[in-house]
């Protein structure tokens, strides 16, 4: 048995020739083990050295974190420097999962399934979810995660950073982090929300002109420890270096909030959808300020409404309306075909083939100048006929209807201008006074811009300037030259009967300014039905305003969608005009905004309002030398009462119960200050004066009930100064 066992074992037999040869098949593989050792080791060596950056950057990836990341983005003001967008320092809590464990050699063993793990991650989230608020689900599941880098908590306030990282340093939240960053924020909020926009929206400054604002991506950089803790070493890039650019906007900031508040005003008492205004300096085709309703706040972004995030004002198209009237008599004065005082019949209509055109009121013989003024559709396509399908549309290509303005706004349209080969004599007609054209709010604004500066059509202006991270301005933006497209002489003429649209007899007598000439034409338009034809219950009403007419500086265009607001005689009617919904806007954007730009008055001023401005300054010459006559009356006999040492009773007696310790304010207007100190004292009042002279103004006014002792404010004027005489003509009255 035992022989038979040694025969498995050795099936040489023990002779000395079988133990020769096992030790030689010994001897043999144990050198054959060597040599491959030998040449797997010169491989391996040979493998690195051919493949050193490989190496090099696996060994990188285990002993150190790299992140890239954007530097600060640049600022957006406008143009006196206010801020209006602008990167603000922020800390998101971040975590790489893997290294989501306890810590300890044997913690690295474990799977990601384990048990322990699971837990440790629930407690992370729990943990999150009382400092932050968040959502322990979301949390969790963003620990869970198959991968090196997760957000967990974006923004955190500082009383939250203060208490994670009170967290971190018990070893409470193992693999998670703060990490520094920037975020986006609009100190004013709502104001020019849509302008200035988000990079994800259309038709905004931050995305049209994302390459100068975003700064450049730089690698940051820090090495690991053995428990996975990041060390850094290199710090944060320095924005001076690596930041991007700012921009100078033309938008005003007051100018911008006026505009946005009136517009607002105006669609609220229009009952309307919508709104969008502009205002543009006709000289230099800055665009002041670019408004529309409903506002939006892009701090807020996940309550923005889609229909929000697109800029209407380039991107929302319409018919013009009777606005465009203007072009066509601008094109007709240009071409020599008409003169201002040209007579055209407008009674009966004018017939085309296929159609006859009337106006919506009866008028007889009008000039020129006075089918601008009371928007007659019929001379306007008399005017148009003389002029020719090929050169109205060469004119209203010129100014700029059909093609875009290259404001610089992603998302901007062209509007819609169909070749003049395919207008047939309706179409034809129709589009000299506004129809079949589709453009936007801030072509319509340009267009009259060139015909407010003198007829040269220049590209609008958003931007005024560059400026780079230091401060240094790398890219300023000059007045562009421009081309003429109508004469001087034809500017004025256009203008003046603009002028009369906003005078007795006119379509925008809301339009008017006390200080200040207003020229405009408006327009009520109504908006093309899917269904085929026109709306009956949808309707665009517009105004566009130069001002001043005499010197013009500002062309501002309203456009109101589907205003729904009621006649108040009438509750059936509805009000849907220019004048009487878009103009009032117009009006109250230019009483703020060309005294705020230091625009003198007109001349005529302060009674530009009134249908005829001599006869209401004669009324108030009037009014005036009656107020001084019966303040000089009452100043004499105060005087006369006070050197004959008796009490004189003032002008007017209130009377009526006086509780104890009370008393009533006597009228003091018109007397001098030593009677008014008399009447006070015997009163039991104490006296605060301003000027000299008889009493102008009092307050507390005359019959208020006061205390005792209370103190009476008394402003005091010579009598031949106009500014009394003019506040009491106004008490006065006529």
């Amino acid at each position: 048995m035992s022989a038979r066992r040694l025969w498995l074992v050795d099936r040489d037999g023990p002779s000395p020739r079988a133990r020769y040869d096992r030790s030689r098949r010994r001897a043999y593989g144990v050198v054959a083990i060597c040599a491959l050792w030998l040449v797997a080791c010169v491989g391996a060596a040979s493998w690195h050295v051919s493949h050193v950056d490989e190496v090099r950057r696996y060994a990188e990836q285990n002993s150190t974190f790299r992140r890239k990341v954007r530097t600060r983005r640049g600022d957006v003001r406008d143009r006196n420097g206010v801020t209006l967008a602008a990167d603000v320092r922020t800390e998101h809590l971040v975590c790489d999962p893997r290294w989501v464990r306890p810590s300890g050699p044997a913690a690295r063993k474990l799977k990601q399934s384990d048990p322990v793990l699971r837990k440790l991650r629930r407690d992370i989230a729990q943990r999150i979810h009382d400092v932050t608020g968040a959502d322990r689900s979301d949390v969790l599941g963003r620990l869970s995660r198959k991968a090196s880098f997760a957000y967990l908590v974006k923004n955190l306030s500082v009383e939250q950073s203060r208490r994670i990282k009170s967290l971190k340093r018990r070893g409470k939240l193992p693999g998670v982090h703060i990490e520094q960053a920037f975020d986006r924020y609009f100190p004013n909020h709502h104001l020019a929300g849509s302008l200035i926009g988000r990079k994800h929206w259309s038709g905004n400054v931050e995305r049209s002109f994302d390459a100068q604002l975003r700064g450049q991506t730089v690698e940051i950089r820090a090495h690991k420890s053995a428990d996975a803790k990041r060390i850094y070493l290199d710090g944060a890039p320095d924005s001076s270096h690596f930041g991007g650019r700012s921009l100078v906007l033309t938008i005003d900031e007051k100018i911008q909030a006026v505009t946005e508040h009136q517009l607002e005003v105006g669609v609220r008492e229009g009952r309307a959808k919508f709104g969008v205004a502009v205002v543009m300096d006709v000289h230099t085709g800055e665009v002041l300020a670019m408004a529309q309703t409903p506002r939006v706040d892009p701090n807020q972004t996940r309550r923005v409404p889609k229909e929000a995030m697109r800029n209407r004002v380039i991107s929302e198209q319409f018919e013009p309306g009777s606005t465009l009237k203007v072009l066509t008599y601008a094109a007709a004065l240009q071409e020599g075909k008409v003169q201002p005082s040209h007579h055209f019949n407008a009674a009966g209509g004018f017939r085309v083939p296929g159609k006859v055109i009337r106006d919506s009121h009866a008028h007889g013989d009008l000039t020129a100048a006075e089918c601008i003024q009371v928007s007659s559709n019929v001379c306007l396509a008399k005017m148009a006929w003389r002029i020719g399908k090929t050169k109205l549309e060469h004119y209203l290509k010129a100014f700029g209807i059909g093609r875009r303005t290259d404001v610089g706004l992603v998302g901007e349209i062209a509007g819609q201008l169909p070749s003049s080969k395919h207008w047939r004599p309706v179409r034809f007609a129709n589009i000299a006074f506004g129809q079949g054209v589709a453009v936007t709010a801030l072509q319509v604004a340009n267009a009259f811009a060139a015909i407010a500066n003198g007829g040269v059509l220049r590209r609008p202006r958003l931007l005024r300037s560059v400026v780079d991270a230091d401060g240094k301005t790398v890219q300023p933006f000059e007045v562009e030259e421009g081309r003429r497209v109508i004469s001087e002489q034809v500017s004025r003429d256009v203008v003046a009967a603009m002028l009369k649209v906003c005078q007795k007899g006119g379509t925008a007598r809301r339009a008017r300014l006390d200080n200040y000439l207003m020229a405009g034409k408006t327009g009520t338009a109504q908006q093309y039905d899917p269904r085929g034809g026109y709306s009956k219950t949808h309707w665009v009403a517009s105004f566009i305003g130069i001002a001043p007419a005499d010197r013009p500086r500002l062309a501002i265009f309203v456009a109101i969608d589907t205003p729904m607001k009621r006649h108040k005689k009438y509750p059936s009617l509805i009000i849907r005009t220019g004048g009487a919904i878009s103009a009032p806007v117009v009006r109250e954007i230019a009483r703020f905004t060309l005294p705020y730009l230091g625009v003198a008055p007109s001349k005529g001023a302060p009674w530009l309002a009134h249908d005829d401005p001599a006869k209401a300054r004669e009324r108030h010459e009037k009014r005036r030398a009656r107020a001084l006559a019966r303040l000089a009356r009452r100043a004499r006999g105060a005087d006369a009462d006070a050197d004959d040492d008796e009490p004189a009773a003032p002008r007017r007696v209130v009377r009526g119960p006086v509780r104890p310790g009370r008393t009533r304010v006597p009228d003091l207007r018109g007397v001098p200050l030593r009677r008014a100190m008399e009447l006070l004292s015997r009163e039991g009042l104490t006296l605060e004066t301003q000027g000299s002279g008889v009493v102008l103004q009092q307050r507390p006014a005359a019959g208020v009930m006061v205390r005792a002792g209370d103190k009476v404010s008394l402003t005091l004027a010579r009598i031949s100064e106009v500014a009394a005489a003019q506040q009491f003509a106004v008490e006065e009255g006529p």
